[in-house]
């Protein structure tokens, strides 16, 4: 599997070095072989917050294996990814699985029947509205340009670390 990212890099620090190959100042990803977990976690290194973002995931290869994009609220202890490094596991994660059409969060899909990857590749754009304090967050996946529905996040306030997860080899 390859996936690319735009503005943001990606943290190599917080995953197994030997798994994994990050290039284009750790903005790609590559899969090399095999590895016991289930799902790989990789967070980016940002943390936003206070406007209107814009990311853009390039996925140029699942092969056989399934991927999630998305994101993590930062809290005080850290992002919560749940169980196995899925992303969507935990209620303050949310994941886009374009092998499904679901977006994820609390390991149930909160809205499904939605755009999937026509073949092996797309793109996955995340629009995050997060106004400063007072006002409560929002998002919209963006599947190879066909809009999701937009959702709310669950406080105002929010810090969102952009992330994706990867299960089994052969993803780039």
């Amino acid at each position: 599997m390859v996936l690319s990212m735009i503005y943001c890099e990606f943290n190599s620090d917080k995953t197994p070095n030997d798994v994994l190959k990050f290039s284009n100042d750790n903005r790609t990803i590559e899969w090399l072989k095999p590895y016991e977990a289930s799902w790989i976690p990789i967070p980016t290194k940002s943390k936003l917050h206070s406007g209107k973002w814009f990311l853009e995931f390039n996925v140029e290869a699942m092969k056989s294996g399934q991927i999630g994009v998305g994101f993590l609220l930062d809290w005080n202890l850290g992002p919560d990814w749940g169980f196995f490094g899925y992303l969507g596991a935990s209620q303050t994660a949310w994941s886009y699985d374009p092998s499904t059409g679901d977006i994820v969060s609390g390991t149930d899909s909160l809205h499904g029947n939605l755009p999937k990857f026509n073949g092996d590749s797309g793109i996955i754009g995340l629009e995050l509205n997060l106004p400063s304090k007072k006002e409560i967050g929002k998002f919209t996946f963006i599947i190879d340009g066909v809009r999701t529905p937009t959702k709310e996040l669950p406080n105002s306030g929010a810090v969102v670390i952009p992330a994706v997860c990867l299960c089994h080899k052969d993803k780039k």
